[in-house]
């Protein structure tokens, strides 16, 4: 191959990877914002189900137990 037969495939190679950069370069861009969407969302849901369990009765525990070993000494 003679260089001035390279230079066309490699300007044709060159732009080929340039495309895949800008399509890779989307792919991202659109990963981030559903993945950013997703973390808003949870979030959402985190904080309802906070202020639904805020609703619900807490039970108190009991006095503490003694521990077996100083129940049953034997």
């Amino acid at each position: 191959m003679t260089m001035s037969s390279l230079v066309p495939t490699l300007t044709k190679r060159a732009n080929e990877i340039l495309s895949e950069i800008r399509q890779l370069g989307s792919e991202r861009q659109s990963l981030v914002y559903n993945h950013h969407h997703q973390l808003i969302a949870e979030s959402d849901t985190i904080a309802a189900v906070d202020e639904d369990s805020s609703r619900i009765p807490r039970c108190r525990p009991g006095p503490p137990q003694a521990a077996f070993s100083e129940r049953y000494r034997g």
